[in-house]
């Protein structure tokens, strides 16, 4: 057999090549590997920087300066009024269309006159022939960008940037809205959707409530029934029940947008007899809302929610609740929450 000047034989010598080969490719695959990973990690931290550095800047002048309104001032920017008599206007760029690789690179927001770069994708140099829109990893949709809703003494703001970037499953974009009393000014910048969500300062009306309702739903304070007083605030909401399906429908409008996804919370105390939920929130087309799971609570307060996507001919949704029950009953609702995403968050009153 023939050997080598090292004693090794030719198959010897082609397994020895294979062998760090392979391994040289597969240290170079797991170090691509971790190099991609590392470069989404920090695309993502990019991304996740910008939105919390302008959503910051313009709710501290929210804040601080009180809001007055907010006006569409083009397709592409919206100008804040605030009670000082001052006002900024909050853009983005979006020339998704463009050839040119500058205009794309230079995607931005603009707030009080301070540009905030949005990361393109387009690399610095391009291949001979090839056009910068091919590169263009962000995606910008301004279809929902500005919304006004007339809520009785109430004006609902909201402004949303949808930013996503190709790699990037989330989105990064901006997200804001205020509820300003028309009288007073500014009341809260919330993601909460639902006005006088304590029923701290409205009367409570109704749209339709089942046979089964046999009080209310009334505005109560104190130590309204047992040891029970309301969650949040000095009020709230509370009916009584007799035996079979017991539910109302609250006369409260609440704005939402067609394709958009919310999660809907509250909180809730029943009596005895409570045996499972009936129709909770209802949409505008008289649709009830499922997935809340309502239980019997020993007289606690206890939370519900469930997330929901507003079909396209949905605008708005109105506060219902609802028990089954084998006997007389009872049912206290408070602290309601309507914000967008999939997630519950801490409650916040308007």
């Amino acid at each position: 057999m023939i050997r080598n000047e090292k004693g090794f034989t030719i198959v010897e010598t082609i397994a020895s090549f294979v062998l760090v080969m392979t391994l040289s490719l597969s240290m170079l695959s797991i170090l691509l590997k971790y190099k991609d990973t590392a470069q989404v990690e920090n695309l993502k931290n990019t991304f996740q920087t910008l939105k919390e550095t302008v959503t910051k800047d313009i709710q501290t002048d929210v804040r601080n300066r009180g809001l007055l309104n907010i006006e569409r001032s083009g397709s592409n920017a919206v100008t804040f009024r605030f009670q000082d008599g001052t006002s900024t206007i909050f853009s983005v760029t979006n020339n998704v269309s463009s050839l040119d690789a500058d205009t794309i690179r230079d995607k931005h927001y603009t707030y009080n006159n301070i540009n905030y770069h949005i990361p393109s994708g387009v690399p610095d140099e391009l291949p001979a022939g090839a056009l910068a829109k091919d590169y263009q990893s962000v995606n910008i949709d301004l279809s929902d960008f500005y919304r006004v809703y007339d809520v009785g003494t109430y004006t609902i703001y909201s402004v949303n940037v949808n930013l996503t970037y190709d790699d990037l499953e989330e989105d990064y974009g901006i997200h804001l809205t205020f509820l300003v009393n028309d009288e007073a000014g500014l009341v809260s910048v919330t993601r909460n959707m639902m006005q006088d969500s304590s029923f701290e300062n409205e009367i409570v009306s109704v749209t339709e409530k089942s046979a089964a309702v046999t009080s209310g739903p009334d505005v109560v304070t104190g130590q309204f029934v047992g040891n029970v007083t309301p969650y949040d605030g000095e009020k709230a909401v509370y009916f009584t029940c007799d035996t079979g399906t017991c539910n109302t429908v609250l006369d409260r409008e609440i704005p939402v947008t067609p394709g958009r996804t919310y999660t809907i919370s509250f909180y809730y105390a029943t009596g005895s007899n409570v045996t499972g939920s009936a129709a909770q929130f209802k949409d505008g087309s008289g649709n009830a809302i499922s997935g809340f799971n309502v239980t019997d609570t020993g007289e606690s307060w206890m939370r519900a929610s469930t997330t929901w996507t507003a079909p396209e001919d949905v605008t708005a949704i109105y506060p219902g609740f609802g028990i089954e029950t084998t006997g007389s009953s009872w049912m206290a609702i408070d602290a309601i929450q309507v914000e967008e995403g999939e997630t519950v968050t801490l409650y916040h009153r308007t």
